[in-house]
């Protein structure tokens, strides 16, 4: 059906529905930069966040160099290779049945602790880095809109936008706006 020979009717249906909830593949390549480039610019204001006086300030540097070091790790294949143990660890959270809401879950908790800890410029802006990463898979887990069509069809009747509701004689009716922009004619 779809170009695949060993797809039989029963997977091609499945691997279809899988396929409508997947990014685009450009949107995956573009996460893994964006997500790589705050990863390193992480782990240098981690690394600037140690040079301090307070302990707890001091952890939260560690924290946020080790959260930029897994998101590099999850998402450049590259460093996971190096070391056998990684190698085990990356494998583990990509077969897992949604790795990216793990992923998300995993980048949204390194960003907030740090801020947490030590509430300075330097935690704020490595932990936003990494929590930048973290929001970016939590938007391919919230997944993609539906078209205008199902969109219409899902709009309540009674609840027309503005745009849509021509008034042809405005003389003869009185038109009623409330908060929730619904319209009623009275005449």
């Amino acid at each position: 059906m779809d170009g695949d020979p060993d797809s039989s009717s029963t997977s091609g249906s499945a691997s279809s529905s899988n396929r409508a909830d997947e990014p685009v593949w450009w949107m995956k390549i573009l996460i893994k930069v964006i997500t790589c480039v705050s990863a390193i610019l992480a782990i240098c204001l981690g690394l600037w966040r140690c040079v301090t006086f307070t302990p707890l300030c001091f952890v939260s540097g560690l924290i946020i160099m080790f959260g930029g070091a897994l998101v590099l790790i999850l998402e450049a294949p590259i460093f996971s290779r190096m070391f056998d143990g990684l190698d085990k660890l990356q494998s583990y959270i990509h077969n897992q049945k949604r790795p990216a809401l793990l992923k998300a879950a995993i980048y949204l908790i390194f960003g907030l602790l740090p801020i947490f800890l030590c509430a300075s410029l330097t935690s704020l802006l490595g932990g936003g880095f990494l929590m930048v990463c973290g929001v970016l898979y939590g938007v391919i887990v919230i997944g993609r809109k539906g078209s205008n069509e199902i969109q219409y069809k899902n709009l309540p009747t009674e609840a027309l936008p503005l745009n849509e509701i021509k008034v042809l004689n405005s003389d003869e009716h009185e038109i009623n706006t409330d908060k929730s922009n619904q319209i009623s004619l009275n005449r």
